[in-house]
């Protein structure tokens, strides 16, 4: 039988009424009354609150709540906190929570601000355009999930940060479609286009209603401020002027003409030496044991292979052989205070058996800081498969280690190097987030000012415009194009540096020239065959050009070079299942990030298909608050599959799941 925690002392008489906030700071409140209770309580609650049926069975909350620990040890952390939670709502008289020997489920008796916002469903009352009701809900919560909680648990964290932004975007859908309406009174539009700007300062659509709020009730001055502000922003954060639209907005607020400001122009490359020299150089040093005959060739034999394969790199320099030989035979001194390298490998070892263990470190060389280590086990008998497969992994470890010792603070910040520059627009890239993707476009642009020579720098620009294509729903051809004028351009400048040419299969793919992109990313994967997020970008181009079986082959061979990879991996991975039919391997691929609203359609699809209605049911509710202007029909445009067939089949899916 259901028991709510407290019931245990007696009846409902003389319960006060509560209410829990957890959208903003957390607080509960019992009648007037400020009640404590422990953090963990209001993940509880939230969790709940988005979980189906508002219900989790104990174990998979155990685990949320406390990943890292052993189960023994989370169980008794679990009971601890329930117990907790039963004596405050004894004490305090609230019933926040129910639970029985399987299942822990929110009560109904709590009113919550997280359950309000979810029962009121935004995107229906966008997409029937009821605006005074959606005003008044974006105006009441306008804050973050649990704003300022953080708990140290990876995991919750993690799940943290992605309900909060499934609600961030949720609302700021919502408060663009009712800006660019109209639709509200203009106190009100002032207050919501104000709080999206501080959500997303780049945003234009909130500088936009600011102007024509402000303009309806005759403050001129506050609306050029505010368009001066638009400007300011967008040129500090992104390099780039305001959209024609903005500008259109302002002139016609504003009653003057006003010219397109354009962006801050590239400043001709100094004279000199290149900015190349910044890039790190590495040494391949040989092993400091001796060992048998054969133990001593296959040590060799895996550092040479993982010095050509470090080479096709074109971010960092290796150093000659002969020179690490020498330089790996002196002793440690004073030559060490000026590095003849920024990093060495460093390789030790001890024979076990018939196999090889090789003991590899890197470190940088400036410092004695040791920043990557790895044993591997090399069998006597010459395996090539393994050999290959282990030498792999080890550059693309090393080469993963190095770019993240460079994104260290330097110590001398107020000049950094077009390589820094670079990696500072990669790390951007690691998002999805519009406002990223131009941030990430400034900063390339910047390293060009540096070094104009930097075929990678190119390479990065072209991605920033092929991921703002598909982030914006394929808005216009011309990004596209540019992503591929780009990628030509990094071709140009270093025809053997794979990353342009996986930019222009990139950008083609989406063009659906699906020939000539299976051919830039074959060229790609020649020169670097061990780069795993150009197999991932391979193993989608085969698949939307009707080879899944080959696509799968590449996006495993991706995943184990990079076996904690970026969340589109598991996309690829899963949207490949779907194509094949499946769809219990396709949920299964993408529940590492189930909670990304981006992969809401795929599974909302996948889950219709598996015959899973809930979850499908689920899904879709998801894509609806996060994207509430999305029409099946638009994946004609979006998805570049070569077979009409593979996009019909994803649209009946998503129309099974309930999407429109």
């Amino acid at each position: 039988m259901d028991m709510a925690l407290g019931d245990l002392g007696g009846g409902d008489d003389g319960r006060h009424a509560a209410r829990l906030e957890l959208l903003g700071a957390p607080a509960l409140y019992v009648g007037a009354t400020t009640v404590a209770i422990p953090d963990k309580a209001y993940f509880i609650a939230a969790t709940l609150a988005l979980a189906p049926g508002r219900r989790m069975i104990r174990s998979k909350l155990r685990d949320l709540l406390w990943g890292s620990a052993g189960p023994a040890q989370a169980n008794a952390n679990l009971r601890q906190l329930l117990s907790r939670i039963t004596r405050l709502q004894r004490s305090s008289g609230f019933v926040l929570i129910v639970v029985d020997a399987e299942w822990i489920r929110l009560a109904d008796a709590t009113a919550i601000d997280l359950v309000d916002w979810l029962d009121a469903d935004v995107a229906g009352l966008t997409r029937r355009r009821e605006w005074p009701a959606l005003s008044g809900l974006l105006c009441r919560y306008d804050r973050d999930l649990l704003e300022g909680v953080r708990t140290g648990e990876t995991s919750l964290d993690d799940w943290l940060t992605a309900e909060r932004e499934r609600f961030r975007f949720s609302w700021i859908a919502a408060a663009v479609a009712l800006l660019e309406a109209g639709a509200a009174p203009p106190e009100v539009s002032l207050a919501i286009a104000t709080r999206l700007a501080a959500r997303d300062n780049t945003h234009e659509a909130a500088y936009r209603a600011m102007m024509r709020a402000h303009a309806a009730v005759g403050d001129i001055a506050a609306a050029r401020r505010a368009y001066a502000t638009c400007r300011q922003a967008l040129l500090a954060e992104l390099g780039e002027p305001p959209q024609p639209e903005t500008v259109a907005t302002a002139e016609r607020v504003l009653g003057l003409g006003i010219a397109p400001v354009p962006a801050e122009p590239a400043a001709p490359t100094p004279p000199g030496p290149s900015a190349t020299r910044d890039r790190p150089r590495i040494a391949i040093l040989p092993p400091t044991t001796a060992f048998e005959r054969w133990a001593q060739s296959r040590a060799y034999a895996l550092l040479e292979d993982i010095t050509v394969g470090l080479s096709r790199y074109r971010s960092f320099r290796i150093i000659a052989a002969h020179t690490s030989l020498l330089h790996g035979a002196r002793p440690r001194g004073r030559e060490r205070d000026k590095p003849w390298c920024d990093f060495a490998l460093f390789a030790s070892g001890r024979i076990d058996g018939s196999a090889l263990h090789l003991g590899l470190r890197l470190t940088e060389v400036a410092t004695d800081e040791v920043i990557w280590a790895q044993e591997v086990a090399l069998p006597r008998d010459d395996l090539r498969g393994v050999h290959r497969e282990i030498t792999a992994r080890i550059v693309s470890w090393t080469a993963d280690a190095i770019d993240r010792a460079q994104l260290a603070p330097p110590a001398t910040p107020k000049d950094p190097s077009a390589y820094r520059l670079f990696l500072e627009g990669r790390r951007f890239l690691q998002s999805t987030d519009l406002r990223d993707l131009r941030r990430a476009r400034k900063v390339f642009r910047d390293s060009t000012r540096l070094d104009d020579s930097f075929a990678a720098t190119y390479a990065g620009l072209a991605r920033t415009h092929s991921l703002e294509w598909l982030v914006r729903g394929a808005p216009t051809p011309e990004l596209l194009e540019e992503a591929t004028a780009l990628a030509a351009a990094a071709v140009e400048r270093d025809p053997d540096d794979a990353r342009g040419h996986r930019e222009a299969g990139f950008a083609k793919l989406y063009r659906k020239h699906h020939d000539d992109s299976l051919e830039c990313f074959r060229r790609a994967v020649d020169l670097n065959p061990h780069d795993a997020d150009l197999l991932a970008d391979y193993a989608d181009a085969l698949a939307h050009a009707g080879d899944p079986a080959a696509g799968l082959d590449a996006i495993g061979r991706a995943l184990r070079l990079n076996p904690v990879p970026p969340d589109y991996y598991h996309w690829v991975r899963g949207s490949i299942f779907y194509q094949v039919a499946q769809f219990e391997d396709a949920l299964a691929a993408l529940s590492p990030v189930a909670r990304n609203p981006a992969t809401a359609r795929l599974l909302a699809a996948s889950a219709a298909r598996a015959g899973d209605r809930e979850a499908a049911e689920r899904y879709a509710r998801a894509v609806r608050e996060t994207f509430p202007d999305f029409r099946t029909e638009q994946l004609w445009n979006i998805v570049p599959n070569r077979n009409s067939d593979d996009t019909r089949n994803l649209i009946d899916g998503l129309r099974a799941a309930g999407l429109p």
